[in-house]
């Protein structure tokens, strides 16, 4: 299992390694660059690097997600050490007649770092942590439109339902 106190795992220039709370002002400069106005899944609080951190302090803290699953969130640095990617995990909660499971809240990669197979690296990385953890399944919702569906479904991933939205003001 991955976690502070082991080095980090390294692709090519790029090295993985758990999220730390102390960087989420830089996580959020990810999230604000990998989500512009025109990104299908681009939500207001993208707009700024201040507003994506505090979305992500937020889900660390369990205050808007279930519990965050530290030990399958990782970011990917490059050589200076600048945060250019993260996947954030939390678990969902049990309801009905399904169970608790880890589910991907967000993963993304800075543009200027497209290219690299950073984004499946991550995805990767994590879905090994999720199963060293016991979990038998990580699961993950993707917007219709998302480039990102091909990775999703290159590493494995398949449908498992859909849903539909109205975005009402308010």
């Amino acid at each position: 299992l991955l976690d502070a106190g082991l080095d980090p795992v390294v692709v090519d220039d790029f090295s993985i390694a758990p999220m730390n709370p102390d960087r989420v002002a830089e996580y959020g400069g990810v999230v604000s660059r990998a989500y512009p106005a025109e990104h299908p899944d681009h939500e207001p609080a993208d707009s700024d690097a201040g507003s994506a951190a505090q979305v992500i302090l937020d889900v660390i803290r369990g205050e808007s997600m279930g519990p965050w699953i530290a030990g399958a969130s990782l970011h990917v640095a490059d050589r200076s050490d600048r945060i250019v990617g993260l996947i954030l995990v939390n678990e969902t909660a049990a309801s009905g007649t399904s169970v608790a499971r880890p589910f991907v809240t967000d993963i993304c990669v800075d543009p200027a770092e497209a290219g690299h197979g950073l984004g499946t690296a991550l995805l990767a990385a994590s879905a090994g942590r999720v199963a060293d953890l016991g979990w038998s399944t990580l699961t993950l919702a993707v917007t219709v439109g998302n480039p990102a569906q091909r990775v999703y479904e290159r590493l494995g991933f398949r449908v498992s339902s859909e849903s539909w939205r109205i975005e009402t003001a308010g």
